[in-house]
Parts: structure tokens; C-alpha cells; sequence
């Protein structure tokens, strides 16, 4: 799971907000800008919530990397005998049906499985479920030494530094679109607000489809949580299609950019709001997507294309743009709209 960089903390001694770069910060060599005591539960918290979504999101991204790496189409592989509670010796079985060239010796040496065959043979290998393989995979990490100082070339950034960085970033961007003619939207950020789904306006935008294919709503005590846990300030009116439906299909796909020289960008669906964080670091560390922000809607390209809420310029607290990142091309980010809501007003229904 990728965090912030740097990451907000209150110091759990003397309650001073500030913020620490990453790296040190979760090997407890960060010290509180104000008492200057070592940090140590932030960066425990930290630690444990990435080996949590790392185990959650382990089986399906074997699954999906397997299938990659030896050109399996999951349609030949049964969906319901696939799962965490699989077997890998049940796993290569069911490839093997589908690709009779595939042996257990090249799943058995698979890269996801380098962690775990650090620790067992080959015949405990198989005999393990995805589930196991996953918690294998991610071990918990030894505390460090109690006695450990932190390092003094560590500096937390002041909370009214970072939002001075932040304001000189917005000004520049602003003055940047005012030459090149591009507008500038000079919206107040608002605090995450809840609208009842049933009057709002948006109802419409979700593809219609049987109501037991539709994704949940989720509850506004799940979007405050889930937001809590991100780390970044979501646009209004994201959040109030999330009360609608958790992500799913839209009615509308289709962006179309340049009138004289129009160029097309097609989105599939949106993420679940819930699965973002772990949809989000999986492909940062299994494909290499850069680090920008919150990867929000897939695009017809397995993988190969994203759209993101990009926090390059405004930081977490602020108003993202929408890009389009395009990894087969070195992973370009072309800006959809400089907001969300001129995103969704973008869309065009796809007649092909």
C-alpha cells in the first residue's frame, strides 16, 4: 500500500502535527519536530496496514500475474475453484488444463513465490492455499532496536510550510493556464458532504443493469473511514456518486480532446471506492504506475491504461486534475480535466 510522501503525523507524546518523509519515518528514525521524541506508533501503524492489504490483494494479483506470464485466458480455468483458499498444487493443476505445456516446476519458480520459497520446499509449496502463500509472502517486520535514537538529518516539515509549498504550486499552475489560454477553475474545496442518492441529480449516471448487479452503495460511515484511511481529500461530487453506487459501469465512457485534432480516451468502469488503495499499489508495484495520487477508473486496455486523481501540483488537501496514464508509453499522463466534475460533465455516451 503507498502512502502520502511525506506523511501527516501527530506525535503520540505531545500531539504536534507534522509532516515526515516516509522512508525514515517507517523505520523509526523520525523524531516529533517539537519534543523531538522518536516516532513509533504511526510508523508501527504503517507497517501493519501495508502487510494487511498486501495479504488481501496477494491471491488475486497471483492469479492475475500467472495468467499473464503463461497467456492463460481465464475463461479456461473455472472461476469458482480459483480462490484464496486454493491449493497450489489444485492452482497448477487448473492451468495445466487449460495450457498442457505449463509444468509445476515454472509456477513453482514464479516470482511472486521468491518470499516463500526462501522458507519451504517445494513439496510444502504445493501443499499450502493462495491464502497461506499470501501471509508467507508478506512476514511482519522485527521491531526495531527500543533503544534506537532517530536520525538528526531527518526534518519534518511544519504543516503551515507544506501548505505554503502547496499554495506557490497553485498560483504558478493558475498563471500557467491563464497563458496558455487554458481555464482555470477557482473552486472553494469543500468538506465531504452527503446527498440523499435518491433526489440526486446524478442517479442517471450509473449504467441501468438488474439490481443484483449492481455494485452496494456504501454507507456514509464507510466513506468517512475509507477516506480517513487514503490520506487525500476526495471531490464532492466523487464521493456522492459512491453513495449512489460503490463504482461499477457508467452510462457514459468516451472523452473526446481537441476539436481540430480530436484524440479519444475511453474509460471502462469505475474502481470501487473501498479497493482503490489496494488496486492502486498493486499496479504502482507490480506494473510500475507512478506515484500521483488515487487511481480511480480503468480503461479498455487490460491494465496497460489508467485515469487517476493526480495530487502532483495541489497536494492531498487540495483540488486533483483527472489524467489519463498511458503505461505503454512511458507512462505519459495526459490531463482529462482540471477537475472532477468537468471530467464527468466530459464523458460522451460511446455509439461504438
Amino acid at each position: 500500500m503507498q502512502f502520502i510522501d511525506p506523511f501527516p503525523v501527530k506525535c503520540e507524546f505531545c500531539q504536534h502535527l507534522a509532516y515526515y518523509p516516509l522512508t525514515p519515518l517507517k523505520a523509526e528514525k523520525a523524531a516529533c519536530t517539537a519534543c523531538k521524541k522518536v516516532l513509533r506508533q504511526t510508523p508501527r501503524n504503517l507497517r501493519s496496514s501495508s502487510r494487511k492489504h498486501g495479504i488481501q490483494v496477494w491471491p488475486s494479483a497471483f492469479i492475475f500475474e500467472a495468467m499473464m506470464k503463461f497467456d492463460v485466458d481465464l475463461d479456461l480455468v473455472c472461476e469458482d475453484e480459483l480462490n484464496q483458499d486454493t491449493t497450489l498444487s489444485a492452482f497448477i493443476k487448473l492451468f495445466q488444463q487449460a495450457k498442457l505445456s505449463i509444468s509445476p516446476h515454472d509456477i513453482l519458480n514464479f516470482d511472486m513465490l521468491d518470499t516463500a520459497r526462501s522458507t519451504c520446499g517445494d513439496e510444502q509449496l504445493l501443499a499450502l492455499t493462495l491464502k497461506e502463500l499470501a501471509l508467507i509472502s508478506h512476514p511482519e517486520e522485527p521491531l526495531p532496536d527500543a533503544n534506537s535514537l532517530a536520525d538528526p538529518n531527518v526534518k519534518g516539515i511544519e504543516t503551515y510550510e507544506l501548505k505554503a509549498k502547496h499554495e506557490k504550486r497553485r498560483i504558478a499552475r493558475q498563471a500557467q493556464d491563464t497563458l496558455t489560454g487554458r481555464t482555470f477553475y477557482e473552486s472553494p474545496l469543500v468538506d465531504v458532504e452527503m446527498n440523499d442518492p435518491v433526489t440526486n441529480k446524478r442517479a442517471a449516471f450509473w449504467e441501468k443493469v438488474p439490481n443484483e448487479e449492481k455494485n452496494k452503495p456504501l454507507t456514509e460511515e464507510d466513506i468517512q473511514n475509507t477516506v480517513r484511511n487514503l490520506g487525500y481529500k476526495l471531490p464532492t461530487l466523487y464521493i456522492q456518486l459512491m453513495t449512489i453506487q460503490n463504482g461499477g459501469y457508467p452510462q457514459n465512457t468516451l472523452i473526446q480532446l481537441d476539436n481540430e485534432k480530436p484524440t479519444n480516451y475511453s474509460i471502462s468502469k469505475f474502481i470501487e471506492l473501498d479497493s482503490i488503495e489496494a488496486e492502486g499499489e498493486y499496479m504502482r508495484n507490480e506494473w510500475g504506475y507512478p506515484d500521483i495520487g488515487l487511481y480511480i477508473c480503468d480503461c479498455p486496455s487490460a491494465g496497460h491504461h489508467l485515469v487517476a486523481l493526480d495530487y502532483t501540483d495541489c497536494g492531498p488537501e487540495g483540488e486533483p486534475t483527472v489524467v489519463h496514464v498511458d503505461q505503454e508509453n512511458d507512462f505519459k499522463k495526459t490531463i482529462l480535466a482540471t477537475n472532477f466534475e468537468q471530467f464527468i460533465n466530459q464523458l460522451e455516451y460511446d455509439e461504438d
